[in-house]
């Protein structure tokens, strides 16, 4: 292992938006992999420092003013339809309270944080409502930019990152773009006072690629010498089309791809004059506006990692406090899914050793106060499962994990009952869809009654079902896809939550080759010279979308009221009877739609729950 005989000193930086549940991994293995071979290495994970900056008293009034102005607006109309049902229902709930009891419910959590970033998203400054900034270049739809972008697009400025033209429009407008005045307000003074030599931004998805490209140059104007670099996931995706680009962006030097720790070490070696810059590999250098691409490319064994290490201060930071994530492998061992991009970002299946796995936690547990483990994995095997459990309750360990997994007819009624007796939580189910020919159309392979039982087993042993579902997939009609919700259905006793989403065929995936012209006609305009899908109508039309949304909305409501009928077992009888039983409302309000309904909506807060945490009823009637 070669140590670096130079001074440098790397600032990694997570951007939002994304999730600000837990920690991401990407920095945290980053900073682990630097620290150990003797480069000064720090972290900020700007994403969560993002959504804690909404609980300023500045930031909570324009949320509350946007957010009373908006329903004045929405008074005027004889009736309200389409998204502005949902929004609505959100506004009606808090809209009575006096501004200063907004603040004192937000500030104290009284209106949960899930709720009040539903409000922000709407009425904060970065909305699109709000926001001068808009694609000039790209032809896309709300359901292409919804698949990628399902939760966030509206704050994101995830519409601008389908052209270059656009991101580059968008990363240097600063009068218009609003993260730039976020970032000179909030973060730009702990990155100068840190003086890094090397600045590198790990970007997930597209929700962050116009504020990491953002950040990038202020950070280039402020220190010009800097190296910025880029990686992650969405520039594994688009490399191909990211890498001749390179030269618009002028404030971004290096472009690594795939596995970063190795060639990120690599770089800052090359910087200091300790190798030729053409030895790192996975890596793309920006110079004098014309990339230079270095074809080598570099895989790492997985035993060879360091556990992950964390930023201390932003712990209790996150939603889920005491939650970490780690990788008990990287890649997918099935890799056949023809809509799926794993085995593009990680061609090659590999495993750490499950005594390494262990020791991870046992570090997490210890250093970090771990109480939940997350496993990021593509999808843990039956086997790999098998062994993790069994090693977890040799090992004593008192912890909970989550995993995502693929229906197997290994996962036994035996397995899953040892797995959730070693501290097994929730198994996140890609079921994709309830229909025969739709699973041999995109290869997924597994029996429907298999996945019947392995869902029941798994609820009768205490393990949460999250069920993943897509829709409009290729050659998928309106009756195949309700034979998913029937599935759903049929099995709602078992599942504990879902997620659904209308599907788009990715650049890169099997689903291009897979098919031909004959089949599906997947063309890209060339206004989209970075998007990562193309456009897709599928063979279901606005009707039957409209249909399969409605269902799974009810779907989601009925699951909640069954958990919420389950609600009692440990809980005073006071609060079970808040929840389940009569109430006392604190504010009503009802809102008729454009289809004849009428939304009442209750508000309350019942002193005796954890916390006082406000309660939403709808009710149709």
């Amino acid at each position: 292992m070669m140590k670096i005989s130079h001074n440098f000193n790397v600032l990694l930086v997570f951007p939002p938006v994304w999730l600000p549940e837990a920690p991401y991994l990407s920095t945290a293995m980053l900073a682990a992999y630097l620290s150990e071979r003797g480069i000064e290495v720090s972290q900020i994970d700007a994403n969560v420092e993002f959504w804690n900056h909404f609980y300023k008293s500045e930031q909570i009034n324009i949320i509350y003013h946007n957010l009373q102005k908006r329903w004045k607006i929405l008074n005027k109309g004889k009736f309200v339809e389409g998204k502005d049902i949902e929004l609505a229902k959100r506004m009606a709930a808090v809209v009575g309270l006096r501004k200063q009891q907004f603040k004192h419910e937000v500030e104290h959590e009284i209106i949960s944080k899930p709720f009040y970033r539903k409000l922000l998203i709407n009425f904060s400054i970065f909305n699109r409502e709000y926001c001068s900034l808009s694609p000039r270049e790209a032809e896309i739809d709300s359901s292409q930019l919804g698949y990628h972008d399902l939760l966030y697009s509206d704050i994101s400025l995830s519409d601008c990152t389908f052209s270059s033209d656009d991101l580059h429009a968008a990363s240097t407008d600063a009068s218009a773009n609003p993260y730039y005045s976020y970032f000179e307000e909030n973060i730009l003074s702990t990155v100068i006072s840190r003086e890094p030599s090397v600045l590198g931004i790990s970007i997930i998805a597209a929700n962050q690629v116009v504020p990491a490209f953002t950040l990038a140059n202020l950070i280039k104007e402020r220190i010009p010498q800097i190296h910025i670099v880029i990686g992650g996931p969405w520039c594994s995706h688009v490399r191909e089309k990211l890498a001749p680009k390179l030269g618009m962006f002028p404030f971004i030097d290096s472009l690594i791809v795939f596995e970063g720790e190795e060639s990120l070490y690599r770089l800052v070696l090359a910087l200091g004059g300790e190798l030729p810059i053409s030895e790192v590999p996975n890596h793309v250098l920006n110079r004098d506006g014309s990339p230079a691409t270095c074809v080598k490319h570099c895989e790492l064994n997985m035993d060879n990692l360091p556990t992950p290490i964390f930023n201390q201060k932003d712990l209790n930071k996150y939603d889920t406090v005491a939650t970490f994530p780690i990788q008990a492998s990287r890649g997918c061992y099935w890799g056949k899914c023809t809509f799926c991009s794993y085995p593009l970002l990680e061609p090659k299946y590999k495993v750490r050793n499950i005594e390494k796995v262990i020791k991870d936690i046992r570090v997490l547990t210890d250093s970090f106060g771990a109480k939940t483990i997350h496993f990021s994995d593509a999808i843990i095997s039956p086997n790999y499962a098998d062994k993790l459990s069994k090693a977890l309750l040799v090992a004593n360990l008192n912890i909970e994990w989550i995993i995502f997994a693929k229906f197997e007819k290994a996962f036994s009624k035996k397995l899953i009952e040892q797995m959730a007796k070693s501290g097994c939580i929730c198994i996140n189910w890609g079921l994709e869809s309830g229909c025969n020919r739709i699973l041999k159309t995109i290869n997924k392979s597994y029996s429907l009654d298999a996945t019947q039982k392995i869902i029941r087993f798994a609820a009768e042993a205490g393990i949460h079902n999250r069920i993943l579902i897509m829709y409009g997939l290729p050659t998928e009609t309106l009756p195949d896809a309700l034979q998913t919700v029937d599935f759903v259905e049929k099995n709602l006793a078992y599942i504990g939550s879902i997620s659904y989403g209308y599907y788009h065929p990715e650049i890169n995936t099997p689903m291009e080759k897979y098919w031909d012209d004959s089949v599906i006609n997947l063309q890209q305009d060339s206004t989209t010279d970075l998007a990562l899908s193309y456009p897709w109508a599928g063979n279901i039309d606005t009707g039957g979308l409209k249909i399969l949304i409605g269902k799974y909305k009810s779907i989601q409501l009925s699951i909640s009221a069954l958990h919420r009928s389950k609600i009692g077992e440990g809980f005073p009888a006071s609060i079970k009877n808040a929840l389940t039983g009569p109430r006392k409302d604190f504010m009503i309000k009802s809102i008729k739609t454009g289809e004849g309904s009428t939304i009442r909506i209750e508000s309350m807060v019942a002193e005796s729950f954890p916390s006082g945490k406000r309660r939403i009823w709808y009710e149709i009637q």
